[in-house]
């Protein structure tokens, strides 16, 4: 939520005009995306408040900051800007293979490539922290007689 307010910090609820725009400050690399469930990004005043909702960064371990911008002419400018937050990875949801078997092997031999998972969570950001799971790996398909 953010709010138009007075010099005293007090949300001036008379105010039901305008709009107010969130997005990431200039100095957020192009990799962090801004997302929004409903693609708003744009929300109108209504008693000196803008709701956004469903808003979120889909990528992870990036320091960012919103800038929130209003077509409002206000004494006190036309824009704020959060503090700097990083957003973390979720919970792991999937696994992804990084490093995948060869298409051939000789049997008896090692493969020539080992094979790599790493587990990510529903933005596609690597899950770090998660050193205590136990993987279980299995052959998915074994031919008669290998």
């Amino acid at each position: 939520m953010v709010a138009v307010q007075d010099k005293g910090f007090n949300t001036v609820r008379s105010v039901s005009v305008g709009t107010i725009q969130i997005g990431l400050h200039e100095s957020v690399p192009n990799t962090v995306l801004l997302q929004s469930i409903n693609d708003t990004f744009v929300v109108s005043v209504v008693a000196g408040e803008a709701y956004f909702d469903w808003i979120y960064i889909s990528k992870a371990d990036v320091p960012c900051t919103l800038v929130f911008t209003t077509n409002l002419t206000l004494e006190g400018g036309t824009s704020c800007t959060s503090s700097n937050f990083t957003v973390n990875a979720g919970l792991p949801s999937s696994l992804e293979i990084v490093d995948d078997v060869p298409d051939s092997v000789p049997a008896g031999t090692p493969f020539a490539t080992q094979p790599k998972v790493q587990l990510v969570d529903a933005g596609g950001n690597v899950c770090l922290n998660e050193n205590l799971l136990t993987l279980r790996v299995s052959i998915g398909h074994n031919p008669a007689g290998a």
